[in-house]
């Protein structure tokens, strides 16, 4: 309570100095504050038709050029924003690596993975399936498994993957693993839209989309 109180004297004191200040600036001045409301009292009433729309229009402008300064820092942290999150996903993918991770974590790696390869609206479903939109603006989904590279996916797992595609009206399809697929599988999958990346080719895929991270971190560590 003593503390609000005190705040409050402070206040009102510097609420009473305000008011003193501007009655001493009138008392003081008040010859002059005459002599200029006198001025513009003489001046004809087309003067103030010229310059009232004229000082309401730089008003505008002002306020406009403010509106867009506001835009372009929004812009700005937006970008800047992006660029941070595209930094984290490149962080992840370099720092973890894909056949260490957990299994849970599989469909949440290969999601950062095709953020950094272009593809938009980037999502894991509850199915552990991925769904993203191609720079076409295509629905695209992406199977995902990680397996042991002599664990190969076989036929039956692409079936699986291209009837859920069927049943949503989905015509492009990606099945990333960790492991290999059977030749049954490949030969299948020629005759669907699906495209199919094992172990090797993901490993180029992520070197692929870190490589200016990698660069990056170099630069830094000679850098030291």
């Amino acid at each position: 309570m003593k503390d609000l109180n005190e705040g409050k004297v402070q206040q009102w004191l510097g609420y009473m100095m305000i008011g003193c200040f501007c009655w001493i600036t009138y008392f003081n001045f008040q010859g002059f504050f005459r002599g200029i409301v006198d001025m513009f009292a003489a001046l004809p009433f087309w003067w103030f038709l010229i310059v009232l729309p004229l000082f309401a229009m730089s008003v505008v402008w002002s306020i406009s050029l403010g509106e867009q300064e506001i835009k372009a820092l929004e812009e700005q942290v937006q970008n800047n924003q992006q660029m941070m999150a595209q930094r984290e996903r490149c962080l992840r993918l370099i720092h973890y690596d894909v056949q260490q991770i957990p299994p849970l974590q599989f469909e949440y790696y290969c999601a950062d993975l095709l953020r950094l390869l272009g593809y938009q609206e980037v999502k894991v479903t509850k199915s552990k399936r991925i769904s993203a939109l191609t720079s076409e603006g295509n629905r695209v989904y992406i199977g995902c498994k990680q397996k042991k590279s002599d664990d190969l996916i076989e036929q039956h797992m692409l079936e699986n993957f291209y009837s859920v595609m069927s049943h949503d009206k989905v015509n492009e399809g990606i099945f990333i693993t960790t492991s290999s697929f059977s030749q049954q599988a490949i030969e299948w999958v020629k005759e669907c839209k699906i495209t199919c990346i094992d172990g090797n080719t993901l490993s180029e895929l992520i070197l692929f989309a870190t490589r200016e991270s990698r660069e990056q971190l170099k630069k830094y560590s000679l850098r030291e």
